[in-house]
């Protein structure tokens, strides 16, 4: 009879346990699939403006040549990059903190 109120109380235990972990769980996969696919989208998105700008510096390389835009499109498409690099930094802080959570 001993060994059966031994696991009782572990079983509780463990009960309380998934209770509490497994719900937790979920609804932080959720959160952290809804934060991926919006770092996703604005990665994309930053790319994309990137690459509209260098296709538009490589057709009209006379047009901005002769206007002596140079200096004004290198700056936007530096700040595109800039974007991009803050993007990745604050999803790298994200995913430290993940792993530093997994682990704990």
């Amino acid at each position: 009879t001993t060994t059966i109120v031994i696991l009782s109380q572990y079983d509780v235990k463990l009960a309380a346990i998934c209770l509490i972990s497994v719900p937790s769980d979920y609804f932080f996969s959720q959160w952290y699939s809804k934060f991926l696919k919006q770092y996703a989208l604005e990665a994309q998105e930053i790319t994309a403006n990137n690459n509209n700008i260098s296709l538009e510096m490589v057709q009209a390389a006379k047009t901005v040549h002769v206007f002596g835009a140079e200096d004004q499109q290198m700056g936007h498409y530096w700040d595109q990059v800039d974007e991009l690099v803050k993007l990745r930094t604050r999803n790298n802080w994200i995913l430290a903190g993940s792993s530093i959570l997994s682990t704990a």
